[in-house]
């Protein structure tokens, strides 16, 4: 073999013997690759395998928390009744003293939609007639005989200016066609807010017994397992009652104080923790 001939052969060995190296490191790279990815999900679900079996050493803790406010919303129902002999009759007359009620309301500032009916019913009205079968005597039966209809209409108001409930309720009750008003109740118009900071004052509590009580036991607080809040946790309670009974004459006959108070804002929530 020539010298030529050997250097051919000698350079076609080292091109194939870097090619296998090549061919090798990718290989061996995209294995460690694999593996890498191999571990990375193994970890991640390690994660969540069993997330969902709470651990057998625990420490369960309640806590509770509340918030006072002073309401700064009024509300309360107008109730009508109107009795007629026909039915578009009494649907008629009953509109006109909800409209002027309305008109009244919202000239004095409230909000059209601060103003909806809860309820409405229309129906007929019956009495019970005793028949004359022979002169001077009576049956042993009664009829139930129609007597025309009897249309009723319940208003809902919503008053944002607290300090104008008294006189509002005043207004609304010597309205024409009002025959009580009633289930007068203070509100807070914000309540999530207040809510929140109770719930926040419940954990805060939860947190503080648990961190004592680990200490006492000796033993650690490792992560937080389970969380429950109780779903009726807070309750804006109606703290003052009112009610206008109308006389014949349409006149006021009771008109009770109306004294606002505060209102109690709960949250009652328990953390369940994992120790060690």
């Amino acid at each position: 073999m020539s010298y030529t001939e050997q250097e051919n052969v000698t350079e076609n060995a080292l091109w194939h013997s870097k090619r296998v190296h090549t061919v090798v490191v990718f290989a061996l790279g995209m294995l460690a690759v694999l593996l890498l990815v191999q571990v990375l999900s193994g970890l991640k679900a390690y994660r969540y395998i069993g997330s969902g079996v709470e651990p057998s050493n625990v420490l369960v803790v309640s806590g509770e928390g509340e918030v006072f406010a002073v309401p700064d919303r009024a509300m309360f129902t107008a109730s009508f009744e109107v009795e007629g002999e026909t039915a578009s009759g009494v649907q008629d007359e009953l509109s006109g003293y909800v409209d002027a009620l309305t008109a009244t309301l919202k000239g004095e500032g409230v909000e059209e939609s601060d103003i909806r009916t809860t309820g409405y019913n229309l129906q007929p009205k019956y009495v019970w007639v005793e028949e004359v079968c022979t002169p001077g005597t009576l049956c042993q039966r009664n009829n139930r005989v129609q007597d025309g209809f009897t249309a009723t209409q319940e208003v809902e108001i919503k008053i944002k200016d607290i300090d104008t409930a008294s006189s509002m309720l005043e207004k609304v009750a010597a309205s024409e066609g009002v025959k009580g008003v009633s289930s007068v109740q203070f509100t807070i118009d914000d309540e999530d807010a207040l809510a929140r900071e109770a719930r926040n004052k419940a954990i805060e509590d939860a947190k503080t017994q648990a961190r004592e009580l680990a200490k006492e036991l000796g033993v650690g607080l490792v992560r937080i397992v389970r969380f429950t809040e109780d779903s009726g946790g807070y309750s804006i309670p109606m703290l003052a009652r009112a009610e206008f009974d109308m006389a014949a004459s349409g006149e006021v006959m009771q008109k009770n104080a109306l004294p606002t108070g505060e209102n109690r804002v709960g949250s009652s929530v328990q953390i369940v923790y994992e120790i060690r």
